[in-house]
């Protein structure tokens, strides 16, 4: 009851005046109700009242981000770090605000500074690799995650690195990290037969694919990857047969409609 707890602290402050760490809490509090201005106005009186600010101006920042002021939360996220350098909180919210104000070499600097710090951080690595990735720049990307996944089992953390070697056409890696993963879920299973269809081992895709029921999630996009290796195996009938189940199954949901367009199409070139 964040309310009540901002109502009995606001209490204890007019009782305590002069104790800065509640009156911290209190405007904290008041950050996770979203009541950034009452925040900022307390943490404003705070500054210069005890030895070192950088918590007070560390939990500022995180107001003037709630107000959407910028400037102001890189401002004094900047401070902070001047007055602490060794807080890597701060370069993580700093890059983010970067992020934010479109400031990507400024937001990629507050990242590596980061981890120059805790090069093991993983909130820094995944900081840095999603800034490579909305910035195309899938090669350091994928960098960024093999070295996530030499410190964390993180399943997400595979797939993400799977994608992006599947987007760069590095097959043998996706599939070297494919069968490293402890579990599979039916969309490993679905990366796995789009991994082994572009090395050219249809049978293993085929075999990959068998694991995903029509009905699930990935039903009609495993369909049709699955008629499509199918007819390059020379099994057109099969192919047929695939897409006349997923169709039977799809089109009284007026889903998958691809399913449609590619039988029609394979039933015309088998001449039926």
């Amino acid at each position: 009851d964040w309310r009540q707890a901002i109502k009995d602290t606001e209490v204890l402050a007019k009782k305590y005046p002069d104790n800065i760490q509640l009156k911290l809490f209190l405007a904290n509090l008041k950050i996770i109700v979203s009541d950034f201005k009452g925040a900022e106005k307390i943490l404003r009186s705070l500054i210069g009242k005890e030895g070192n600010d950088g918590m007070i101006l560390y939990a500022l920042s995180k107001a003037c981000l709630g107000n959407k002021d910028f400037a102001c939360a890189q401002d004094t996220l900047r401070k902070v770090i001047e007055l602490s350098p060794k807080f890597t909180p701060a370069y993580l919210d700093l890059g983010k605000i970067y992020e934010l104000t479109k400031e990507m070499g400024k937001a990629e600097s507050a990242y590596k500074k980061c981890l120059e710090l805790e090069p093991y951080s993983v909130e820094g690595l995944v900081a840095l690799t999603d800034l490579y990735i909305s910035t195309n720049r899938y090669k350091d990307a994928t960098e960024q995650l093999i070295k996530l996944k030499q410190i964390s089992d993180d399943a997400q953390i595979a797939r993400k690195l799977v994608l992006l070697q599947l987007q760069q056409g590095k097959f043998e890696d996706a599939l070297s990290t494919l069968m490293s993963m402890k579990e599979v879920t039916i969309e490993d299973s679905y990366y796995l037969g789009i991994t082994y269809t572009k090395l050219d081992r249809l049978e293993d895709a085929l075999d990959a694919l068998s694991d995903i029921p029509l009905t699930s999630r990935l039903g009609c996009e495993t369909a049709m990857l699955k008629a499509s290796i199918l007819k390059d195996l020379g099994r057109e009938q099969e192919a047929i047969h695939e897409l006349t189940a997923a169709w039977d199954y799809f089109s009284p949901k007026a889903a998958c409609k691809e399913v449609g367009y590619r039988l029609a199409t394979a039933i015309e070139e088998k001449g039926l």
